[in-house]
């Protein structure tokens, strides 16, 4: 973190984002599929705002 700080200064967390797409009908989504999205969505950036923290 200290790195993207001294290149890109003050930097928000709720601009961490990121996604991916793969456009299914509801009925054929799986559930692996499912948590792929949910870890790229929620988890990941709940564990990158975590290490941003100070400790």
């Amino acid at each position: 973190m200290s790195a993207v700080s001294a290149r890109c200064g003050r930097w928000e967390p709720s601009s961490f984002n990121a996604g991916i797409f793969r456009p299914a009908p509801v009925a054929e989504v799986t559930e692996e599929s499912f948590d792929e999205h949910a870890d790229l969505g929620f988890k990941d950036q709940y564990f990158t705002l975590q290490r941003s923290c100070p400790s």
